[in-house]
């Protein structure tokens, strides 16, 4: 959406959407002892199992572009973004087998063994600010400059937020006037420098609420990935 005349010498815009996905599983299966050659009472026979996953997001980007009237030696553009991104998802997994009839098929029905039950649930919010500069000069000198604040819940409220800046630097050599005599050997040469700060919340759920946590096959402390056999108080 233009928020000034876009045939005018100024621009400034906006663009921004909003998303859902939504999903919903269900799978429900069962095996009779009629379909297979086992006894009735074998571990693989009237077997029901039942699986549910349900998960909802919600991400929206909202971004504003100005780009002022200057002289017509040089330009600039800003740029400001806010971003954030909703996620809630469950599910749930059971399995039972030896159930008495085949006509009780439904996985909450007495049977004489559980092979399978699990359940999760995880929710997790992120959100970020981002401002950007652009500006050239001559046009063959560029200078940009961002700034990024990012927010994750999978952090503790003492570590929510992260500060990612960068600079970067260009000089189109071929632009300048000295390179118009090797113009057909050398159509573009440029140099180019950068710095910049960036990071991830790949850590994994609420993690940082725990000093250790168990995944089945054994004990993590901290963030360390090496499995412990046991822990001692």
């Amino acid at each position: 959406y233009d928020m000034l005349d876009p045939t005018g010498d100024a621009k400034l815009r906006y663009s921004g959407y909003v998303k859902f996905d939504s999903e919903n599983n269900r799978d429900e299966r069962f095996l009779p002892r009629e379909l297979t050659s086992k006894n009735w009472n074998d571990d693989d026979v009237n077997k029901s199992y039942s699986r549910e996953q349900e998960a909802l997001s919600i991400y929206t980007d909202h971004n504003i572009t100005w780009q002022p009237k200057l002289k017509d030696y040089h330009s600039v553009t800003l740029y400001g973004s806010w971003q954030m991104d909703i996620y809630r998802s469950r599910y749930q997994e059971f399995q039972r087998s030896g159930l008495a009839s085949t006509s009780a098929t439904d996985v909450s029905n007495l049977g004489r063994n559980i092979n399978k039950f699990a359940s999760s649930r995880g929710e997790g919010r992120n959100m970020a600010f981002l401002l950007q500069g652009h500006y050239i000069l001559l046009d063959r000198y560029i200078l940009d400059a961002s700034a990024r604040w990012d927010g994750s819940s999978r952090f503790g409220t003492a570590n929510r937020w992260g500060l990612f800046p960068s600079v970067s630097a260009k000089w189109l050599i071929h632009e300048e006037k000295f390179m118009k005599s090797l113009k057909n050997e050398i159509n573009e040469l440029k140099l180019r420098a950068s710095y910049g700060i960036v990071g991830n919340d790949n850590i994994g759920g609420i993690r940082y609420m725990f000093d250790q946590y168990y995944d089945g096959y054994g004990y993590h402390l901290g963030n360390s990935n090496n499995v412990q056999d046991g822990l001692v108080q």
